[in-house]
């Protein structure tokens, strides 16, 4: 057991903090006189309308005692479909043991301790669990500095539960106090343990009400209270929006894979959703591709597209293994590095993500794949590939999704009702809700112009499997990649290399340079794959050709979208301090939003992408950090050329 707990009169007891977790003879009592009474959870969850949505932040989430007595407290209350999100911080997590220790003998929540204490796992940085249809639990295993840069919910009700300000001043801070009144709903409420001045200044001057209360048992005072004047001054890409339709459908323009993608996350929270495709069938693009790897190329770095691509990575695997139907080929990933430099940093990125990838020798590789390869790699054991198209095919078949195909959307008008009118000049659709999924299309759209969209072509090359090439076990990738053996629609087994990245090219046509460049860059980082399909002598079976659609950043745009000129306008403050913060609305366009800018990555980034697009537009809680979400928010590039003066009305 750590040492970072002890006994101490049959009471857990923090070496860290010098206080004790809880009462071993009166904890239960006094988490519910605490904060179940004075937050008057029993009132408000028995007022829960239908389906409704409760979250509950706490600052301190130790033993999980205050958790297990809200969800026991919920789960006599409400029988409506409501939910319940407990989102909770700890610098400090206790083992599993050490849990079982605390908890296994509180009987009257012994049922509730069952279930989470079979789910508990403090190895990651955040743990997000589904324990019941109707409750959830987000615990954050960090410092509360970083975890207020993560959190992005909405709190109904506060539990400040940290060690005593005296022995944990770092938690109790003003920045605290102030990312509580920024992140609290209309009428929350708090409760705490300690009346210490500290905690009533805090609380008071970031926007809440205090009232005094007797302590429990020994202790002689405790305050609780509610937002009374929230702190929304915040900066605008952190400015939250909300879905104020009643209304459960929507309208997406697009059937690739992240047109499907988000109609299938909305479907699955009941949303009938209607999508709407220019062709004559889904998937006709990329999204088309009969072999799509799961494979993001990592580096050692900590930016916003290297979290992107890892949450993606883990997303999507995830998504693939429960949704089944036999569509995901879980064949295992070699990467090797296209140069030098990534060379000498795969010790380091295995290391990064160790969880992922782990690094291989050139040997042991070459008897993992099947085939000679005369260089060392990373091993991504749970990835693979799968079949872009089928993929769309499935997700397009869920009962609350309806396709209408050979329809090009020309306008989307609002109308006088606040709704949108979709025309693609013979026939119109009218919807509270409209996704614009159109890939690289989404900016000719007036609402969206102001997208910094580009198109990338790109060709798959199709070649004939043979005795020798169907040893391939593993999809290989580096500056390319190449695929294990699969059957097509005509019976004919082949592999997919690829692909080539053409910045100039507009053509659709299947071109025999590009696919020169395909087998020569697989012949480079590849020679025995290139040797075992007869080498030039190789039979080519066709290719495909794509666009991706791209951005500046090579992360997608995924989010509401703003009235441009009202955007500009209210936040020019950023042309003079670029660090400015606003207490303002954001200008949206009340219920549009874009999904569009995945590139070559689509697989990993749409799934993910529309995971949170869908909760965003379903009014969850979005469990994803804050920084992950800011970093795909399509008004990223507006604000950053407000910043850089490129509007003439600055100048």
């Amino acid at each position: 057991m750590s040492d970072n707990i002890r006994w101490i009169n049959n009471s857990p007891f923090s070496t860290i903090y010098k206080d004790i977790y809880f009462s071993k003879e009166y904890g239960i009592e006094e988490s519910e006189y605490v904060f179940l009474h004075h937050n008057k959870l029993k009132d408000r969850f028995l007022q829960l309308g239908a389906n409704a949505r409760f979250t509950i932040i706490e600052s301190g989430f130790g033993t999980g005692l205050n958790f297990l007595c809200a969800w026991k407290l919920f789960d006599s209350c409400v029988s409506n479909g409501s939910k319940l999100h407990f989102i909770s911080i700890e610098k400090h997590p206790l083992t599993k043991e050490q849990l079982h220790s605390c908890l296994s003998e509180r009987s009257s929540i012994h049922k509730y301790y069952k279930k989470f204490i079979k789910s508990y796992n403090a190895d990651s940085k955040t743990m997000h669990y589904q324990l019941s249809a109707n409750v959830s639990l987000s615990v954050y295993f960090m410092d509360i500095s970083e975890a207020m840069q993560q959190i992005r919910a909405s709190a109904n009700a506060w539990f400040l539960d940290g060690f005593a300000p005296a022995n944990n001043p770092e938690m109790w801070t003003v920045d605290f106090f102030n990312w509580m009144s920024v992140h609290s709903h209309k009428e929350a409420t708090f409760a705490t343990f300690t009346a210490a001045r500290i905690v009533r200044d805090g609380l008071q001057n970031a926007g809440f009400s205090i009232v005094k209360s007797p302590g429990f048992r020994y202790k002689r005072d405790m305050i609780s209270g509610y937002i009374k004047n929230p702190r929304k001054k915040t900066k605008p890409w952190n400015i939250p929006v909300a879905n104020n339709s009643n209304k459960k459908t929507a309208t997406i323009i697009g059937a690739g894979l992240s047109g499907i993608s988000c109609a299938y996350a909305l479907a699955q929270r009941n949303w009938k959703v209607t999508v709407i495709e220019d062709s004559s069938n889904i998937a006709t693009g990329t999204s088309g591709n009969l072999q799509g790897v799961i494979y993001a190329k990592l580096s050692e770095h900590n930016s916003a597209l290297n979290k992107f691509l890892e949450a993606g990575v883990t997303h999507c695997v995830n998504f693939l293994d429960a949704f089944g139907k036999n569509l995901f080929n879980k064949t295992g990933v070699i990467q090797t590095a296209a140069d030098e430099y990534y060379f000498q940093k795969q010790e380091a990125i295995a290391a990064k993500y160790y969880e992922h990838a782990s690094l291989v020798e050139s040997q042991e590789l070459s008897v993992m794949i099947g085939l000679p390869l005369a260089v060392s790699g990373l091993y991504f054991a749970n990835c693979g590939w799968v079949n872009l198209g089928d993929l769309c095919k499935e997700l397009s078949k869920h009962k609350n999704i309806n396709i209408e195909t050979s329809s090009k959307i020309t306008h989307i008008d609002q109308t006088s009702a606040g709704g949108w009118h979709i025309s693609d000049g013979s026939k119109t659709w009218e919807d509270a809700t409209v996704i614009i999924a159109a890939g690289n299309s989404a900016n000719t759209f007036k609402q969206a112009n102001y997208l910094p969209l580009k198109s990338i072509r790109g060709q798959i090359t199709y070649i004939a499997a043979t005795k020798q090439s169907k040893k391939l076990a593993k999809c290989v990738c580096s500056n390319g990649y190449v695929t294990p053996s699969a059957i097509n629609s005509m019976g004919q087994e082949f592999h997919s290399i690829g692909a080539t990245f053409d910045l100039h090219s507009t053509s659709a046509i299947v071109s025999t340079n590009s696919h020169k460049q395909n087998i020569n860059k697989l012949k480079s980082y590849f020679p025995a794959m290139f040797e075992a399909l007869n080498g030039d002598a190789m039979q080519l079976l066709g290719g495909r050709v794509g666009f991706r659609c791209t951005t500046p950043d090579y992360l997608p745009v995924v989010g509401p979208i703003v009235e441009t000129s009202r955007f500009i306008n209210k936040f020019k403050k950023l042309t003079t301090n670029a660090n400015a913060e606003f207490n303002q609305d954001m200008p949206y366009l009340p219920g549009l939003y874009v999904s569009s800018g995945h590139g070559s990555r689509g697989l990993i980034s749409c799934l993910l992408s529309s995971e949170l697009l869908a909760k965003v537009i379903n009014n969850e809680d979005c469990i994803e950090s804050q920084t992950l979400i800011n970093s795909l928010n399509p008004n990223r590039f507006l604000i950053r050329d407000v910043k850089r003066r490129v509007y003439s009305s600055f100048v």
